[in-house]
């Protein structure tokens, strides 16, 4: 019997076969093994720069945004966006969008430990934010005068910052405990001529609770914008919020699908379009129309814009 199997060396006895190195590989009925292609993502290729550019601008743009904030800061758009909790929001996502270049360049233990995790938490970060200041708008227009007390011992005691603390604080645990026991780790795969090189997910239950929590939170801050719909336009941000969050599922969704499809080596390219559109999403669709009204709308960003939209509001309430 003749060997067949590609990974074997054929001699002059078709019957006797030598196998290949780890690193080799052989045709059918071959008689030399010819060195595998070790494949991964490099820096050098087009996606990666691609991928580089627009994660540097991503960056970049929200430095842009966080001083046009800091310059703004006493000015009422930028107080309805959160004051300092917008400011920390762009501090996250511009920290979120570092990860993607874990992913870039040969797998080691450090880039794959660090990669989904970093995104997690600083994501996690920012959504919580975004779910609290969502609350605080709903809060202040519809809960305040109904329950009080309530309202005053969320104001005294921080409760916004608690929030934000205890999610982030929790997916910070996950990502230790997920790396701690069975977290991403450099991994090999070898399709016939090529040495695919990866980094595997370890135990998928960690990365299933972290995803949980940002999907749980976005779904938070879905319903108390939603809850504000019919709020002054200043502070609706159903609209914004919606869009992020829409951007979000798609991406991770199409990740999904994908990930069960295509070849191991064009996972991490998945991966980093999928961060870099959630922070993308969270630049243009939140503090987007912000931006536009500070530079190009300067008449809508005074208090008597945003206390005649209040009066409005409470008139057609009562």
């Amino acid at each position: 019997m003749q060997c067949q199997h590609t990974c074997f060396v054929l001699t002059a006895d078709p019957n006797n076969c030598i196998p290949c190195k780890d690193y080799e590989w052989s045709s059918n009925r071959s008689t030399s093994c010819q060195n595998r292609t070790v494949v991964f993502l490099r820096y050098d290729q087009p996606v990666s720069i691609v991928l580089s550019l627009a994660t540097i601008f991503s960056i970049l743009l929200c430095g842009c945004t966080l001083v046009l904030f800091a310059c703004h800061y006493d000015t009422p758009v930028v107080k309805s966006a959160g004051g300092k909790m917008s400011l920390l929001i762009l501090c996250f996502l511009g920290l979120s969008s570092i990860s993607i270049f874990f992913f870039i360049g040969r797998p080691s233990p450090t880039s794959c430990n660090l990669g989904i995790p970093t995104f997690l938490v600083f994501y996690t970060a920012t959504m919580s934010c975004l779910t609290v200041r969502a609350f605080q708008i709903v809060s202040v227009f519809k809960m305040a005068a109904r329950l009080p007390r309530a309202y005053e011992f969320w104001v005294k005691h921080g409760g916004q910052w608690v929030i934000v603390s205890i999610c982030t604080i929790t997916q910070v645990f996950l990502s230790i405990l997920w790396m701690s026991i069975s977290g991403p780790q450099p991994g090999q795969m070898k399709p016939n001529r090529e040495i695919v090189l990866f980094c595997t997910l370890g135990i998928y239950y960690f990365l299933y609770a972290m995803f949980t929590l940002v999907v749980l939170l976005s779904v938070l801050c879905f319903s108390f914008s939603y809850m504000g719909t019919d709020l002054p336009k200043n502070y609706n941000e159903g609209k914004a919020v919606t869009f992020c969050l829409l951007i979000f599922f798609i991406s991770w969704t199409l990740f999904l699908t994908l990930f069960s499809v295509l070849e191991q080596k064009y996972i991490s390219t998945i991966i980093q379009f999928s961060i870099f559109f959630s922070v993308f999403g969270v630049l243009l669709g939140y503090f987007g129309p912000k931006c536009y009204i500070i530079i190009f709308k300067p008449e809508r960003n005074t208090a008597t814009y945003f206390q005649a939209a209040i009066q409005t509001y409470t008139l057609q309430t009562r």
